[in-house]
């Protein structure tokens, strides 16, 4: 019975309340995970204009619990974020700017010190020209009871990842 409640959550959630089809979703205060450790880095700090640039996530349950994620694509599980050295986010190429489907076809239980991997291209939703950027991720579809459904969202705030992109 608990697995069948889970599953109606999560569909709740991406239906937002509304029919299928609608773009409605419930706006709620978001938590910062303390069941969750997300660290970022970069396969490399230097990249040339035009390159592909990589961002790895490793995301850790800290707590002594299952932590039940939802399992989707990982530029859906993952909110990224890269601004430059003045704060202002990147423009977001035609990729990044598209709506992506919420749709959580299964879901992850992450064991107690289990680790979970996931490598994004940042090239691949943000245009990159010359200069020095920041990158973070936010790992969203972290799922509890149904109080804290209703209540908050539980999100997974990475550490910040400094790069260059050179002509």
């Amino acid at each position: 019975m608990r697995r069948g409640l889970t599953t109606t959550l999560a569909l709740a959630a991406i239906i937002g309340g509304g029919a299928f089809g609608q773009s409605a979703r419930r706006i709620l205060p978001v938590r910062a995970s303390t069941r969750l450790q997300l660290i970022a880095e970069l396969d490399k700090t230097n990249a040339k204009e035009g390159v592909p640039v990589f961002i790895n996530l490793h995301l850790k349950n800290i707590s002594p619990a299952v932590v039940k994620l939802g399992g989707s694509d990982g530029y859906v599980d993952y909110e990224l974020k890269v601004v430059d050295g003045s704060g202002k986010e990147a423009q977001r190429t035609e990729y990044g700017l598209a709506e992506h489907s919420i749709l959580y076809a299964s879901s992850v239980d992450l064991e107690p010190g289990q680790e979970d991997k996931t490598t994004l291209e940042l090239t691949k939703v943000y245009v990159l020209p010359p200069g020095k950027y920041y990158a973070r991720a936010d790992r969203k579809a972290i799922w509890g009871t149904v109080e804290e459904y209703h209540t908050f969202e539980e999100k997974a705030f990475s550490n910040p990842v400094e790069f260059t992109i050179t002509p």
